[in-house]
């Protein structure tokens, strides 16, 4: 039972929605309504360009037609560019007390993230800049790092996959509080 008035704004990834692994759990896992960001449509496969900026625009014209107010609980779960959407959002919209779990963060995220939030990624990640994991490394004490993940979290089999997402929906969940999430 949700004793929390919640709210979760999940903001996908380009080619990782609702239907993958990590969106799907944290939904499935934590009580409340959803509000789930679809902005795929953005995306041009042919010439493999993604307007993050009408994304944006098109996410923050959603979140205004939800009264916001009658949550106690704001929870944004951001993948990939879903992290620099979440992120953006929560600073232009001045949400500080909404929880962030940013999986997969990109170099464009990192000016949005603040101390309190969760953070995940593998060492492997390719959208994630040496820069950016030195950036990440001392600085926020909700962080990890998963060894040899790509970007999807991915370490190689299937059993290595399940653990590694058995983690993070642990982490994930203790970072929240959520011992009133769980049935």
């Amino acid at each position: 039972m949700n004793i929390l008035n919640t709210i979760k704004i999940i903001a996908p990834g380009i080619r990782y929605d609702l239907s993958k692994p990590l969106l799907k759990m944290f939904d499935e896992s934590i009580k409340g309504d959803t509000l789930y960001l679809n902005y795929s449509y953005l995306y041009d496969v042919d010439k493999d360009f993604f307007d993050k900026e009408e994304a944006f625009k098109y996410s923050l014209n959603k979140i205004k037609e939800v009264d916001l107010s009658k949550y106690n609980e704001i929870i944004f779960i951001g993948k990939s560019i879903g992290s620099y959407i979440s992120g953006r959002l929560i600073a232009t919209l001045n949400l500080p007390r909404a929880k962030f779990i940013c999986i997969t963060p990109l170099d464009i995220t990192l000016p949005y993230l603040r101390q309190t939030d969760y953070i995940v990624y593998g060492t492997k990640d390719k959208y994630l800049s040496d820069k950016g994991r030195e950036f990440l490394k001392y600085r926020f004490v909700n962080l990890s790092v998963i060894d040899d993940a790509n970007h999807r979290l991915e370490v190689g089999d299937e059993a290595k996959n399940k653990k590694v997402l058995d983690q993070i929906k642990i982490e994930g969940l203790t970072y929240l509080e959520c011992s009133n999430y769980m049935e």
